[in-house]
């Protein structure tokens, strides 16, 4: 049995850097290291400019780790002994054993250095392999693509086109990007120098447009139900012909908000409960297509080796 699920500060050393509590002891040297306007510029402070600044953040950090929602970490320089920046473990959600990596930072001097690396490193094997964690997430601005660099360096991947509760045009990149890889024209790298526009008309946007995106959305989310399900081993779910048991509840219960919906004056209510139907009718869709093509294909496999056997019994026979 695994142990419960619960970060708390913990010093984590590397051959390069050194993880340890965040201190107000750390304030000076965070001062130096962060005093320049474009390590915070996509973060939710303005730059230290003071020693009293660099406290105010530590304290704020502190405050969040007394509450349990945090644990700080000041990132050392092991060859110096100095704090060159700091991290941390945020959104914890001990019921499901995850958590995200963010608020990290480091100097300009220690950029694209082993120090970054490892530091994430360090982290992450911590919260995988001694925490137990199930997820972990690294978040970043959209804009800050040196950060973005830095956690693909790592081997993580953007989960930003295909989060359940996207909004349209979120979805609608999410699709986009399925049928690319499907297609085989999208190498599963990201580069911030290529964009896919998806352009609708006003015109189109009637309510069969949205009907059969939302059906094709339902599909896309079969094919990527471990991803859209990240808690959850779909392999033991008890499941009906393929779709987890829960989601035909979900799907009637979802029914039953379409329909105390008719016949109310509020249009575009009934419109949005009506697409969220069909999207579980894409998903179910999509699952028992997939179902049945590998049924076929187990069949024509046996078929294969039956045929293979009888061809090997004949040519037996003609040796003799």
């Amino acid at each position: 049995m695994k142990p419960d699920f619960d970060p708390r500060p913990v010093v984590l050393e590397g051959t390069a850097v050194r993880l340890e509590p965040l201190a107000e002891t750390h304030a000076a040297d965070l001062l130096a290291a962060g005093g320049d306007d474009e390590t915070w510029l996509y973060m939710p402070i303005p730059a230290l400019k003071s020693i009293d600044d660099a406290l105010a953040m530590i304290r704020d950090a502190l405050v969040e780790a007394r509450e349990g929602r945090e644990v700080p970490f000041a990132v050392i320089e092991r060859s110096s002994g100095r704090a060159v920046g700091s991290t941390r473990y945020l959104d914890l959600q001990r019921p499901h054993r995850a958590l995200e990596i963010g608020w990290t930072w480091i100097g300009p001097a220690w950029r694209r250095t082993a120090v970054n690396t490892e530091c994430k490193a360090l982290l992450l094997r911590h919260a995988f392999e001694e925490l137990g964690a199930h997820r972990v997430t690294l978040k970043t601005d959209a804009r800050n693509l040196r950060s973005q660099r830095a956690i693909e360096r790592i081997g993580g991947w953007r989960t930003d086109l295909g989060k359940v509760d996207n909004t349209l045009i979120a979805g609608e990149d999410h699709e986009l990007c399925v049928r690319l890889f499907l297609a085989g024209l999208y190498s599963g790298i990201y580069d911030p120098t290529v964009s896919v526009r998806h352009l609708v008309p006003a015109s189109r946007l009637t309510r069969r447009y949205f009907r059969r995106w939302f059906y094709w959305h339902g599909r896309t989310m079969a094919r990527m139900a471990d991803a859209v399900y990240l808690d959850l081993d779909l392999t033991r779910v008890p499941s009906i012909a393929g779709v987890p048991r829960f989601v035909y509840r979900e799907f009637l219960q979802q029914g039953l908000r379409w329909l105390g919906r008719i016949g109310r004056s509020d249009g575009l209510a009934l419109l949005i409960e009506e697409v969220k139907l069909v999207e579980y009718v894409g998903f179910f869709s999509e699952t028992w297509r997939s179902r049945l093509t590998s049924r076929r294909s187990l069949g024509q496999g046996a078929v294969a080796a039956t045929q293979d056997t009888r061809a090997t019994h004949a040519t037996h026979e003609c040796s003799r």
